[in-house]
């Protein structure tokens, strides 16, 4: 599937939710970084510093009287790096290896008072998560020029492009600014299929820091704070 497609059906999607979301619908503009790895037969490899910016958005679901929970998608852009085995041909060599992803998580948030009903608030969240890799390169100690890495399954691929794992995430939410501790355990195997012949893997470990800005409210929040601003 072309991956343009898919951005772009996974944004309209992301902006469409405000028509069903009115009471509690904001869209917030976010930065992320941190250290991104695999995890393979011989062990989990070296990670490398990786970034990544996305919109999100948080609609209500339920409140209680000090706890609401929200539904948190997401689209992302990420660009992530480790250093450790690639398959090469026939062989597995160590390399430096770069590349960018699209993913789509769509989270169940529940946050809580810390202080008072309009401070900051805690929250925690968890989901499943799916991305797809667009492009990247490697480049092997022997070698330091860059190469394109070969997505897919087949006999000459280096990985696959479809990644799919659980996301954990918690931080704090100070009504303008969010900022999140995120967790991504691959679940999904990147060796390609073909190639497996005894029990080979490649599993994502991602651990990100990310910084969320609010951008838009929604209309009933909009129209809430202007009722309160009549009445004062």
């Amino acid at each position: 599937m072309n991956k343009t497609i898919i951005l772009k059906t996974l944004l309209l999607t992301l902006i469409s939710t405000n028509s069903f979301a009115q009471k509690a619908f904001n869209l917030c503009a976010k930065v992320s970084f941190g250290s991104s790895n695999v995890k393979t037969l011989e062990g989990k490899q070296k990670g490398s510093f990786s970034t990544g910016l996305g919109v999100e958005s948080y609609i209500k679901l339920k409140e209680r009287s000090r706890s609401s929970f929200y539904i948190n998608p997401s689209i992302e852009y990420n660009t992530l790096a480790y250093e450790g085995q690639i398959l090469l041909g026939s062989n597995i060599d160590k390399a430096s290896v770069k590349y960018v992803t699209i993913s789509a998580p769509i989270m169940l948030v529940n946050e809580t008072e810390m202080f008072s009903k309009d401070g900051p608030r805690w929250f925690g969240g968890i989901s499943p998560y799916i991305s797809f890799a667009t492009a990247g390169k490697y480049n092997t100690i022997q070698n330091s020029t860059n190469v394109p890495i070969k997505f897919g399954n087949a006999l000459t691929d280096n990985r696959t492009s479809t990644d799919a794992g659980i996301r954990l995430k918690f931080g704090v939410n100070t009504n303008r600014v969010v900022f999140n501790i995120i967790k991504d355990i691959g679940l999904a195997n990147n060796f390609p299929k073909d190639r497996i012949t005894n029990g080979q893997y490649t599993k994502i470990k991602n651990f990100m820091f990310q910084i969320s800005y609010r951008m838009f409210k929604g209309k009933a929040e909009k129209y809430l704070e202007y009722q309160q601003n009549r009445t004062k």
